[in-house]
């Protein structure tokens, strides 16, 4: 048992593998003439070590000459071989198991030999799902193919410059991307096919999950009042919501306040308050935050700006928000809001009442209200405002 027949040189009358798994090969005569005295014939028989035992193996001959005269002779010679157990035993890890688009997993490829016999050789191939893209291993691979299905093939026909002996390990190490193709659980495989010196190769497999998760950042401006005139002070409610699935980090916030808006305050002092060439006002936080944003919740600040009158009309004002998750790239959200600067509370009002306004007299307070009755007082006319 241990040993398959294979083939011989001069083909068996019968080939019977018995229960207990050893097999009887039988020749009836192999002689294609008689066998003079000192004479010798040879056969040859090859037989395959199967790998279902190992160790030292024995194989037993028996020979049965008939003479002229009619009597049997016989003779037998047993002969051991060693069959060894080969195999590769692999082990893959990576680092980290989960992250946004931009996010590198290290994948570290342990490959031991738990045989009995050296491995001449190791090719490696990795199946990369859909959702992860190659970068760079510490071997270059021999291929790197795309699939029609989004996966990607990553071959190596040897990692090994000299055999890997009974009970060493080797490792390798390649990177690869979360490029956000596919979100959920997604699974690497990688398989090891090691060389003997001699018989079957073996093989060796390994899977691991990782997860791809979403990252997203929105942003909500609520201004309060939406109009005023000059000295009005707006509340800027600014809304940050984390929309992905992993923690934020770091929320970075710049608003740009348009001309004719002059900041004040706000909840959370700035990092930055820059008045631009363009009378635009810069106001930057470089972290919004006091502890990580977890996935759903949201945070919100309050900027106060006044209404100063260097520009009437409709102003916008321009938030952009920044979001840096645990680990992948940067996300972003913008938002724009207008509102409306009037020259003055009254249009039309307070720029005639200035304009035609007279030095308070307690004497003339009677008279003046008499005029405007019969709209005489030069308040009334020229398109004034009346009593």
């Amino acid at each position: 048992k241990g040993l398959r027949y294979s083939s011989a040189s001069v083909d068996p009358t019968e080939n019977k593998v018995e229960e207990n798994g050893t097999t009887f090969v039988v020749w009836n005569n192999i002689l294609a003439a008689p066998l003079a005295p000192n004479a010798s014939a040879s056969i040859h028989l090859v037989a395959v070590l199967d790998g279902s035992r190992t160790g030292s193996l024995h194989n037993k001959i028996s020979a049965k000459g008939l003479t002229a005269a009619g009597f049997n002779v016989t003779a037998e010679d047993t002969k051991s071989v060693t069959a060894f157990r080969s195999a590769i035993h692999v082990a893959e890890t990576v680092t980290p198991d989960a992250g946004c688009p931009g996010t590198l997993v290290d994948f570290k490829i342990d490959l031991t030999n738990v045989g009995e016999a050296d491995l001449d050789s190791l090719k490696l191939i990795d199946l990369l799902p859909k959702g992860l893209r190659y970068r760079s291993a510490s071997i270059d691979p021999a291929e790197i193919k795309v699939n029609d299905n989004g996966t990607t093939t990553i071959s190596w026909n040897n990692i090994q410059i000299v055999p890997l002996t009974p009970g060493t390990s080797t490792s390798i190490h390649f990177l690869a991307e979360i490029d956000g193709a596919q979100f959920g659980t997604i699974q690497n495989s990688v398989t090891a096919i090691g060389k003997p010196p001699n018989g079957f190769n073996v093989t060796g497999e390994d899977n691991k999950n990782i997860n791809a998760y979403r990252s997203a950042i929105a942003v909500v401006e609520t201004p309060a009042p939406g109009s005023g005139s000059p000295g009005t002070l707006v509340d800027f409610k600014i809304d940050l919501t984390n929309k992905g699935e992993m923690n934020l980090r770091v929320v970075n916030l710049v608003d740009i306040l348009p001309k004719g808006l002059r900041y004040s305050s706000a909840s959370i002092s700035p990092t930055e308050n820059r008045i631009d060439g363009d009378g635009t006002t810069s106001i930057v936080w470089d972290n919004v935050l006091a502890a990580p944003l977890v996935s759903g919740a949201s945070i919100s600040i309050h900027l106060i700006a006044a209404i100063d009158g260097t520009q009437s009309g409709s102003l916008q004002n321009k938030i952009r928000a920044v979001g840096t998750p645990v680990a992948g790239y940067n996300v972003t959200a913008e938002v724009e809001k207008n509102i409306t600067a009037y020259r003055s509370s009254r249009p039309g009002f307070f720029s005639i009442f200035t304009r035609f306004r007279e030095p308070w007299d307690p004497g003339r307070s009677q008279d003046r209200r008499n005029k405007c009755r019969r709209g005489e007082h030069r308040c009334c006319q020229a398109g004034g405002p009346t009593a």
